[in-house]
Parts: C-alpha cells; structure tokens; sequence
C-alpha cells in the first residue's frame, strides 16, 4: 500500500474515534505508536524473554509511592506523627466517632499489639480523649487472652460489666470487689466517689453472690510499712 494512502487511512480512522482532534493530536497519536510498533519490532527471540512494556505501569506506580513518601513526610513534620499509619489511625477514630480501642485499631487494619502503643502515643500527643467505657472492659480482655476467665477483681463501678460478664460463665466463677473504705491507712471512696464511684456494686454484688471485701475491716495490713 501506497505510504501517502496508508498514512491518509490512518487519520481517517483516528479522526473518526476523535471527531474533534487537531491535525497535531494526530501527529502525536501517530508517532508515538510509529515508536511503539517499532520498538516491539525490534524486541529479542530466542532463549531470552522478550522486553516488554509491562514494567511501565510498576516503575510508574513505584514513583508515586516515592512521591507519596515525600509528602507525607512533609505534611506529619514537627507533629509529633512519625509515620502514615499514626495518621491513618487518627482518620479512623475520626470516621467512626467515638469507637472503641480495639475497633479503631482493626478498623485501621493494625495488630493490637501496635495499634495499643500508637493510640497511648496519640494520647500522650493530645490528639486522641481517652474515656472510661464500663462495656469495653469484657471485649478487652476477650480479645487479649481469647476466653472468659474464671476469676475477675474490682474496685468500682467501672469493673461491674467485667465482674458480671466473667461470673455469668458456666463452672465454677469467682468475683471479688474490694471496698476502699479505710481513710486511716489509704482512702475512702465508694458512693460519692468522682472517678472511682462504687454504688451499684455495693448494692448487687452481694446479691449476686460476689464476695465484697473491706480494707477498713479485711485487710490486717495494706501498705508493707504498716504496724501489724
């Protein structure tokens, strides 16, 4: 076929596909496939894999990531963050309003482990409010030891969920609550306590069979430097 008649049909077609394409977009469009179909027609054969393309969209994406870094390292700069995965747990708190520890954590596809230290370090940061949950306590300790104990210990109301949760499993349970009621050798708080307010389980734990334990009348020593 005639060069000028295969190079018209060409632009016929590229024109069809791109009704409103400049005779420079087909130019364009024209020489870089030129190059690509010459280049493919030059690639090895024999016993060595041919040279492909392939590559491209790695070495491209490799150069994103590389990018990516570059910034993310300047926009965490002198914010106490160190990496993309404090920021990435922060988002999530953010997005799920008020989660729990544990649900922040794989919802940002963390190990506990990890995920524990970083919310402490955003703790300590200021960038995240820690609040007592009562709830929490249970899923807590399901999720670090894997079963329910057969024994549980509080010393306030905030224990209660773990107290009722721990002694509601078949077989033999036991759960204690000691009472900080001696303000000679250590404090008395309970009912009108502010962060460690013991009421609901002065009233049930006994009720349920919980053994309630008084430092003021239990405990013959509390500290080490006590007289007996």
């Amino acid at each position: 076929m005639n060069k000028v008649v295969s190079l018209i049909s060409e632009w016929g077609a590229f024109d069809a596909g791109h009704p409103q394409s400049s005779i420079e977009d087909f130019c364009r469009h024209y020489l870089a496939h030129r190059r690509e179909k010459d280049s493919k027609d030059k690639l090895p054969t024999g016993r060595f894999l041919p040279v492909t393309t392939d590559g491209v969209l790695m070495r491209l994406i490799g150069r994103i990531f590389k990018l990516h870094s570059i910034y993310t390292a300047a926009a965490i700069e002198e914010t106490g963050i160190d990496t993309i995965d404090d920021y990435a747990l922060l988002n999530t708190i953010l997005q799920l309003n008020e989660p729990r520890k544990t649900e922040a954590i794989y919802a940002s596809l963390q190990e506990l482990s990890t995920g524990t230290d970083k919310l402490n370090k955003m703790i300590k940061l200021g960038y995240v409010t820690e609040y007592d949950d009562k709830e929490d306590k249970p899923v807590g300790i399901n999720v670090f030891i894997g079963c329910r104990p057969t024994a549980a210990f509080g010393n306030s109301d905030g224990d209660f969920a773990m107290l009722e949760w721990v002694a509601g499993g078949t077989g033999a349970r036991f759960a204690l609550i000691v009472h900080h009621d001696d303000a000679v050798r250590e404090f008395a708080y309970d009912r009108e306590a502010g962060l460690a307010k013991l009421d609901r389980g002065l009233d049930e734990g006994p009720k349920r069979g919980w053994t309630m334990v008084s430092m003021k009348n239990d405990w013959k020593r509390v500290f080490p430097f006590d007289a007996e």
